[in-house]
């Protein structure tokens, strides 16, 4: 059976061809698999065929977030002295990508991800603040593994919550405003699962913690009761913990109490029936009195309270699992 499929295709050399494209775009199990490539008479290789296997995401061995995953224990000595990105490095390190969807007016500029060509099979959208933003990389393995298109809408300073920060990035007024434009969008998109994360910012954050910084969890809670009934899954991604210090592999850790703050959004959907519900990686951070900023290999962090697109990337299996 012949299949076309949508590749990104480039020649880094006269002896080289590559051809890069979503597993979605094949029809192949997970698992264990062969295969070969024919080109009019040549064919690689000359007979037989490669043997590979297919999963949701394809790194080293117990690399970054699997190496904390307690039904599959895994250690890989060849990741003791890695650290990838170098912690001097890491704010340099993007975000996933994502491309903006064209509006008129407003202050609601999404953008979208994932598989959003004709195979998607849904669409879901992503809700809050410029911490909601880190989780997009593991979403986009959740979207390429389920055939999902992903709606980003996240601006830096603006929780999703009814209680607006004095001063975030945005403005107040215009974070109000984004939220009404969200909520009247998401009445007529269509969509029918949203995840939402914002900062629990500690005592030391530039709003004094989460009572200045979107309040407490009936705010959250509010705004959540706020999504229309059309939205029939809610998933409340638990804020991540705070970086430690970490200028070397062994030194990359602190006390859990001291870096990882009571999240309101998480408390708030815990209280709210089995639409909303709670997606907790807390596990993979944290052990039961430290967190750590290096884990399998991978620095966590962009800067002292963002993850990086790396580990990010890392949670996706993770974050499937959980639905």
């Amino acid at each position: 059976m012949r299949r076309r499929v949508d590749a990104t295709v480039s020649r880094p050399d006269r002896r080289t061809l590559e051809a890069w494209f979503g597993t979605g775009a094949i029809p192949l199990a997970r698992g264990a698999f062969e295969w070969w490539v024919e080109a009019g008479t040549d064919r690689v290789p000359d007979s037989g065929a490669f043997r590979a296997s297919l999963s949701v995401l394809g790194q080293p061995d117990c690399f970054a977030a699997a190496a904390r995953d307690v039904r599959r224990p895994c250690q890989n000595p060849a990741l003791r002295d890695v650290l990838v990105p170098r912690p001097a490095d890491a704010l340099l390190v993007p975000n996933a990508p994502c491309r903006v969807v064209p509006r008129r007016g407003g202050v609601l500029t999404p953008c979208e991800f994932g598989v959003t060509g004709p195979r998607r099979r849904a669409t879901f959208a992503l809700l809050g603040d410029s911490h909601a933003a880190t989780w997009r990389a593991a979403l986009e393995v959740v979207a390429q593994a389920r055939r999902w298109r992903g709606v980003s809408i996240t601006r830096p300073g603006c929780p999703f919550s009814t209680q607006v920060p004095a001063s975030p990035d945005l403005g107040p007024a215009e974070c109000v405003r984004l939220h009404r434009e969200t909520l009247r969008w998401l009445r007529v998109s269509g969509i029918a699962t949203v995840f939402v994360s914002s900062w629990a910012q500690p005592p030391s954050g530039p709003h004094g913690g989460t009572a200045g910084y979107g309040g407490g969890a009936a705010a959250f809670g509010a705004m959540l009761d706020a999504l229309p009934r059309s939205v029939r899954h809610v998933y409340v991604l638990r804020d991540n913990p705070a970086a430690s210090a970490c200028a070397r592999t062994r030194s990359c850790t602190a006390a859990r109490g001291a870096v990882l703050e009571p999240d309101p959004a998480a408390l708030a959907a815990r209280s709210r029936g089995p639409r909303v519900r709670v997606i907790d990686l807390t596990r993979f951070f944290c052990d039961r009195t430290r967190c750590h900023s290096a884990i399998g290999g991978a620095y966590v962090y962009k800067d002292d309270n963002h993850m990086n697109s790396v580990f990010s990337t890392s949670l996706g299996p993770f974050v499937l699992r959980a639905l």
